[in-house]
């Protein structure tokens, strides 16, 4: 309608959520698309895809220069190959559906049974954990959060052998092994210690 691009950032999201990352998962089909290393298969590369009539404004055709040290790394562009052959007969994304509805249930009821006001907000395999009684819709919300609460739980989660970001405002990643951790044991223990101290 205004004629500007609309530019999905799936550094995060690509490939994690959907086999097309949120794009896909959302049904949109933005202009251009950013990738990290996730492209590569965990490795140190990026991407950036879009249709012929964007991408032709880049160097070498265009007047846009765009350049990277590990642009095309044989290793990295290995990796990325492997990855997406993998996803494409293991079609994990179900099973991570399901472990991460599985592990925001252990959360939210350990938070209920220990009556600590949590919000899991989830997508896929990516979750936060958000110390309040409320949704987060913001950035305002997300800011409004227990921090002494999220500090308990980090170095808890530690002490049960998960290892997570270590700020309240980043999204933790399951990914399949996560399905042989104690989680449910593991975080229960977890809220009973916020609870006490």
């Amino acid at each position: 309608e205004h004629g500007s691009l609309l530019i999905f950032d799936e550094v995060m999201t690509g490939l994690r959520v959907h086999r097309n990352s949120a794009q896909g998962l959302y049904g949109i089909r933005p202009d251009l698309t950013t990738l990290g290393k996730i492209v590569g298969g965990g490795m140190a590369l990026s991407a950036l895809a879009g249709p012929t009539k964007f991408m032709d404004h880049l160097a070498p055709l265009g007047g846009v220069y765009q350049a990277g040290t590990l642009s095309g790394n044989p290793m990295s562009i290995a990796a990325g190959i492997a990855m997406l052959e993998l996803i494409d007969r293991e079609n994990p994304y179900p099973r991570l559906e399901e472990l991460g509805i599985k592990v925001a249930g252990y959360i939210e009821s350990a938070a209920a049974k220990f009556q600590i006001p949590t919000r899991v907000e989830r997508v896929g395999s990516m979750l936060s954990v958000f110390f309040r009684a409320k949704a987060v819709r913001n950035a305002s919300d997300c800011r409004d959060v227990n921090e002494a609460h999220f500090k308990r739980f980090f170095s808890a989660m530690l002490e049960e052998g998960i290892m997570l970001p270590p700020s309240p405002f980043e999204a933790c990643f399951l990914a399949i092994p996560h399905i042989e951790i104690e989680m449910e044991k593991a975080i229960h223990n977890v809220f009973e210690k916020i609870a006490r101290n």
